[in-house]
């Protein structure tokens, strides 16, 4: 969780990873010049723990022993922009240079679960929850040189890329049954087209 009003700021080209059994809340910004984000949640978190060689499904609990949903909620911003760089006029060690202008990556998603109900199984797979004003930003960024001269990819177009955005549900290829996690089926799904 990063708190309303709280900021991870990492150095350019760094990267944040959480991967939680439970939820996640980015109230707050993280950001990371050119960097990456991987945000990812399983309602049942499979430790490596073992029970006859097999992964036995551990509970993620609340405080009052609820078990939660494994959503990731967005409010706040969460930034992997290229830099922006003006070195006109600086050499040297004070100049910045012009690494980390493409913008990087961005990934959030949820894993395949399950819950027994009845003679079969209810879909609890997570969901992911941007809301209403939050920023998920990975956009170029640019760069001016000592001697004021814009760097550019061709004729009149600045360097720079933009990153990449993944959001992804059902991120298993296989469901596994929460009570007996050695227990898996396969669910097809449509291809897509080309």
């Amino acid at each position: 969780m990063v708190s309303s009003g709280a900021a991870v700021n990492l150095a350019a080209g760094g990267q944040f990873k959480a991967s939680v059994g439970g939820a996640i809340d980015i109230a707050g910004s993280i950001s990371a010049s050119g960097g990456a984000i991987e945000l990812s949640t399983r309602r049942f978190l499979f430790e490596a723990k073992t029970f006859g060689g097999k992964p036995v499904a551990m509970k993620v609990p609340t405080a009052n022993g609820a078990i939660i949903a494994a959503n990731v909620y967005v409010e706040g911003e969460l930034d992997v922009s290229g830099r922006f760089v003006n070195d006109i006029g600086k050499f040297g060690l004070d100049a910045s240079g012009s690494a980390f202008l493409n913008g990087g990556s961005i990934s959030i998603a949820t894993s395949n679960d399950s819950l027994a109900d009845g003679g079969g199984y209810r879909d609890t797979t997570g969901s992911i929850l941007l809301a209403r004003g939050s920023v998920l930003d990975a956009s170029s960024g640019g760069y001016i040189s000592p001697y004021g001269k814009a760097k550019t990819a061709t004729s009149g177009v600045m360097a720079g890329k933009g990153g990449r955005i993944t959001l992804t549900l059902y991120n298993n290829d296989s469901w596994s049954s929460p009570t007996n996690a050695t227990t898996e089926w396969s669910i097809s799904r449509p291809q897509r087209e080309q």
